[in-house]
């Protein structure tokens, strides 16, 4: 038994558990953001990461979104899941589960920033989002046609 080798093995077969969320401002304006690592991430999705090992799906997005944005949520509610299966070459791996959370904005420390070389964000409208989009801010967002039409 080698267990540097079933370690590796293990890893690649565990899901990687992520959260994300739907951020409205006070104009109904929702927070997305567009990431350049891999066809799933070139899309705008909705901001969100990694949940670490015994880390609550809610303090982790709140962790998430303060690190990564900036921003000062308090998620409320469950809006969706959604599981990637398949994705070769994806930033987290090839098979990912999203729960995506309603959350209010409490506080922002920069109303828009590039917050990486490799992200950008920035505030849309419900009625005019952009193209294309992630799966899971489709889903959540209740933009299921675009998504049974596999756009």
């Amino acid at each position: 038994m080698n267990i540097f080798r079933d370690s590796i093995i293990t890893a690649k077969a565990t899901p990687v558990l992520l959260c994300e969320a739907v951020i409205s401002d006070a104009n109904g304006r929702v927070l997305l953001t567009k990431r350049s690592q891999d066809s799933e991430l070139i899309k705008w999705g909705l901001p969100g990461g990694v949940v670490h090992m015994m880390e609550s799906l809610e303090v982790a997005i709140v962790r998430v979104l303060h690190e990564s944005h900036g921003i000062l949520v308090w998620p409320h509610k469950i809006l969706s899941v959604v599981e990637h299966l398949g994705r070769i070459g994806c930033e987290y791996g090839e098979h990912t589960v999203s729960v995506v959370y309603a959350a209010d904005l409490l506080s922002q420390i920069h109303a828009e920033r590039q917050s990486s070389s490799s992200r950008a964000e920035s505030w849309h409208s419900r009625r005019n989002l952009p193209t294309p989009m992630t799966e899971s801010a489709l889903v959540a967002l209740g933009c299921n046609e675009r998504v049974a039409s596999g756009d």
